[in-house]
């Protein structure tokens, strides 16, 4: 049950490293339960339920990838799909990861891609562990991976977001690594941190990663966007949505956006670090900050309601960018 109000994958039509690394992990646990379930009938009957639950959740996490590939223009290789067929399932998700990390998150995102790839080289490893379970997987492999990431991830740290901003989860991650670091030491010196990191236990980069790394991962690594196709026009419920920014201006936040995600969702929201270095809007009924993720970046900008529709209406003709003032973020 506790999987089933985890709530939607990849939220808003983008992929953190977090992201990734969970879904490298959901894919992973169904081919390591679609290879075991192979042998022979007996042991296949035996297991099919762990398959059929690692199915469902795999299942979540594609619908949420194929609703991404339909909109993406980057994207252009077809989405491969699961199969419920026990003599091709295997097959079929190992097609599915190779597509995940090449095509959906390709090589122009190498965090992002390492941490599928750790995610679904290492599902069983990261599962036992999270299960408090006694494993038999040495663990050497994978912290010889969240090694180099953390080499190369530690050199990007200095005039990051998250440390600029101080973030929570950059804070976690710095706390996490604090033991081990020199005091002083350039953190993008490679040769440095590589010898750092060899004196951190195995068990303790592996425990440490789905939480603590991961989070610090996301603080320094910017997210996944794609240049989106222009949505298909609909009608707009503009009242609604002023009365949803109208609301949060009243209720204390002075920077309330309209919000065009990247998976095709209009809605209003609250301006997120580091938007909300930006003046605050004087009145929610004359004007409004506006986020746009449909461009394979995120960009905000302050506009009144008549220039929000406007910009919407050219979106749905395939003119996604308006051009950039001193309002723009």
């Amino acid at each position: 049950m506790a999987n089933l109000s985890l709530g939607v994958p990849f939220s808003g039509g983008v992929i953190k490293c977090s992201d990734a690394f969970l879904a490298g992990r959901v894919l992973g646990e169904l081919a390591v339960a679609a290879f075991n379930a192979s042998p022979d009938k007996e042991h296949a009957a035996k297991i099919e339920p762990m398959v059929e639950w690692a199915q469902l959740e795999a299942l979540r996490y594609a619908i949420e990838m194929k609703q991404m590939y339909d909109i993406t223009e980057e994207v252009v290789t077809p989405m491969p799909h699961l199969s419920n067929e026990p003599s091709k399932r295997f097959e079929s998700v190992q097609n599915l990861a190779q597509w995940v990390s090449e095509d959906l998150v390709s090589q122009r995102h190498p965090f992002h891609q390492a941490c599928f790839d750790l995610g679904y080289c290492n599902s069983s490893l990261f599962k036992l562990r999270e299960e408090g379970s006694i494993s038999h997987i040495e663990p050497n492999e994978a912290a010889k991976l969240i090694r180099s990431l953390l080499v190369a991830v530690l050199a990007k740290a200095e005039g990051s977001q998250g440390q600029t901003l101080h973030s929570q989860r950059y804070l976690r991650f710095m706390a996490f690594l604090e033991p081990h670091l020199i005091p002083g030491m350039d953190l993008a010196s490679g040769a440095a941190v590589t010898e750092v990191l060899r004196t951190i236990d195995d068990e303790v980069l592996v425990s440490g990663f789905p939480d603590e790394i991961v989070g610090g991962l996301d603080s320094i690594i910017p997210v996944v966007f794609h240049t989106t196709r222009p949505p298909h026009p609909g009608k707009v419920d503009w009242e609604w949505l002023k009365a949803g920014v109208k609301a949060l201006y009243e209720g204390g936040d002075h920077c309330p956006a309209v919000i065009f995600s990247q998976n095709g969702m209009i809605g209003s929201g609250r301006l997120q670090e580091p938007f909300r270095l930006v003046s605050p809007i004087s009145d929610p009924e004359g004007e409004v900050y506006v986020i746009d993720e449909s461009s394979a970046l995120s960009i905000a900008i302050k506009m009144t309601w008549d220039e929000v529709r406007e910009f919407h209406a050219k979106r749905s003709q395939g003119n996604s960018l308006p051009s950039l003032d001193k309002n723009a973020v």
